[in-house]
């Protein structure tokens, strides 16, 4: 429309071009000079003053056609001399936010349109330029009189790339696929960190270790520890005053001790029957040293004739008595005397045997010089006469024993010792 406008504008121009070349024809003899007179009635006048001059009629469209300004054009809204550049000329008086002008264009003297309006250098980017992992976006200006493109002031990556590292931190990371725009980089999946990045493990069973579950990174992790020797009642060191011994806990040598007993250091806890047992103190304790009594339980016998043989192990015991046969002489008959009681005499002794060791005695005779009487024993006679001295008896009966005359042996004197 707008160069359809132009081409009736030139047209009307040619023609009124060839009214003037034929106007001047009408007043001068030659149409290559005219004079001041006849030039006075063409309207405008000339640029010069000058009585003679060449010149070609201009002309200005507007007032020529004075009041036949519409010939031609039927339609008001569409009159190219309303000065208006948007109804008359498809152009435009301001370019409209954001867009901005190439340059201006004075349609008229009074009228000045802008040549175009295309989207300003900031709206850079369409669907030409951000694809693919990105799409145009943020404020928008649809370049119709520019390239034609609906464009954008930024050009980002799309809602497939909706995580960071800020949004997706801690115990996630961001993965899959990336795009980088200006305010960052966009990642396609945020997913949970390897159980190793807090300290964990992914599995329960490992070697030497205690685990417990703990929920990392939305799922299952295992916090695992290898336990000190206290935790399992264990000590970590042998202690010297308690009784130890080694174990494996968890791969560690620990030692299980416990308090010590009298046992512990060969003792016991008290005296017992069949023991000889003294007191001794072992690891603060009050213990007994015992040894086996040899003589406990062993019969010690009650022998009439004394003990024949005493146990091996037990000297203080008899383990068998003595058989004897006493001496059937000595006798209280035969030795009647339990002394040397008879002053002046001489005596025979003996003993009963079989552990019976009492002395028996029995007169022998007097001394020299002396004599037993029936009244006295060895006495100092007065007299050497066995009658007188009282050995009147040859012999004796009724149990009286029968001493002899030291000065003649068939004289007797019976006694009594009964």
């Amino acid at each position: 429309m707008k160069y359809l406008k132009i081409s009736i504008f030139s047209l009307v121009l040619m023609l009124l071009f060839s009214t003037g070349v034929y106007a001047l024809s009408l007043y001068g003899s030659s149409a290559d000079k005219i004079t001041e007179a006849n030039a006075s009635a063409l309207m405008p006048e000339p640029m010069t003053a000058e009585a003679v001059t060449t010149v070609a009629g201009i002309y200005w469209l507007p007032d020529y056609l004075k009041g036949n300004i519409s010939r031609g054009n039927d339609d008001p809204d569409k009159n190219p001399f309303d000065e208006d550049c948007e109804k008359n000329y498809n152009l435009h008086t301001t370019c409209p936010t954001p867009k901005i002008s190439t340059g201006e264009i004075h349609v008229t003297n009074e009228l000045t349109c802008q040549k175009k309006c295309i989207c300003p250098s900031s709206y850079q980017y369409h669907t030409g330029n951000c694809s693919g992992s990105k799409a145009p976006t943020g404020a928008s200006c649809n370049d119709t009189e520019g390239d034609g493109y609906l464009k954008y002031t930024q050009c980002h990556c799309t809602s497939s790339y909706p995580h960071t590292t800020a949004t997706c931190k801690g115990e996630y990371q961001v993965g899959g696929s990336s795009c980088t725009d200006n305010r960052g980089t966009y990642y396609t999946s945020c997913n949970p960190r390897p159980c190793s990045d807090g300290g964990y493990y992914d599995s329960s069973n490992q070697t030497n270790m205690k685990c417990s579950g703990v929920t990392y990174g939305g799922r299952t992790c295992y916090s695992c520890y290898q336990p000190q020797c206290s935790e399992g009642g264990y000590k970590a060191a042998n202690d010297t005053s308690m009784v130890c011994s080694s174990t494996s806990y968890y791969g560690r040598t620990c030692y299980s001790c416990r308090n010590k007993t009298c046992a512990d250091g060969g003792y016991d806890s008290a005296s017992k029957t069949g023991y000889t047992c003294s007191a001794v103190t072992y690891a603060g304790l009050s213990c007994y040293s015992c040894k086996v009594d040899p003589c406990y339980g062993l019969e010690n016998k009650s022998c009439d004739y004394g003990c024949q043989t005493y146990y091996s192990q037990c000297s203080s015991k008899c383990q068998s008595c003595k058989t004897c046969s006493p001496d059937a002489n000595c006798t209280d008959a035969n030795y009647p005397f339990s002394s040397e009681s008879i002053a002046h005499a001489t005596f025979t002794s003996c003993t009963p045997g079989c552990d019976d060791n009492t002395l028996k005695y029995k007169f022998q005779s007097c001394v020299s010089g002396y004599v037993n009487t029936d009244t006295f024993w060895c006495g100092k006679p007065a007299t050497l006469n066995c009658a007188t001295l009282g050995y009147t008896k040859s012999s004796c009966s009724g149990g009286l024993t029968a001493i002899g005359c030291p000065f003649d042996s068939s004289k007797k004197a019976c006694l009594d010792f009964n």
